[in-house]
C-alpha cells in the first residue's frame, strides 16, 4: 500500500470542506428573526395543565373504586388519603413546572 502524507490529507479535506459563498445579509437577518421570535401566523395550544388533570382523574377514580369495593375499614380510609395526597402532590408538581421550569412555554402544541 502506498504511504500517503498526512498533511497533504488534511490539506485537501480543508480545501473540499472549504465554503466560498456568502449568504446575503438580509436573508440573514430574515432568519435570524424568524428564529428569535417565532412564526406569529401558527396557533399554539399550551397543555402545560394536561398531566396534573390526568392524574387527578385517575386518583378520582381510583379512590371512588376503593371506596365502593372495599370494605368499611382501615385500609379504604389509607387509599382515600393516598389519592388525596397523590393529587395534592400533582397540584405542587405542576405548579413548580410552572414557576421555575417553564413549563407553559415548553409545553405546546403547535397547530
Amino acid at each position: 500500500m502506498k504511504d500517503i502524507d498526512k498533511g497533504s490529507i488534511d490539506f485537501l479535506l480543508e480545501k473540499s470542506l472549504a465554503s466560498y459563498d456568502k449568504v446575503d445579509e438580509k436573508l440573514n437577518q430574515e432568519l435570524k428573526k424568524k428564529l428569535r421570535y417565532g412564526n406569529s401566523k401558527e396557533k399554539t395550544i399550551s397543555i402545560w395543565w394536561l398531566p396534573m388533570v390526568i392524574s387527578i382523574f385517575i386518583t378520582i377514580a381510583v379512590s371512588t373504586i376503593a371506596f365502593i369495593y372495599i370494605p368499611y375499614g382501615t385500609l379504604q380510609v389509607m387509599i382515600m388519603v393516598f389519592g388525596l395526597l397523590t393529587m395534592i402532590f400533582s397540584i405542587v408538581l405542576t405548579a413548580i413546572g410552572v414557576k421555575y421550569f417553564e413549563l407553559k412555554k415548553g409545553a405546546v402544541i403547535c397547530l
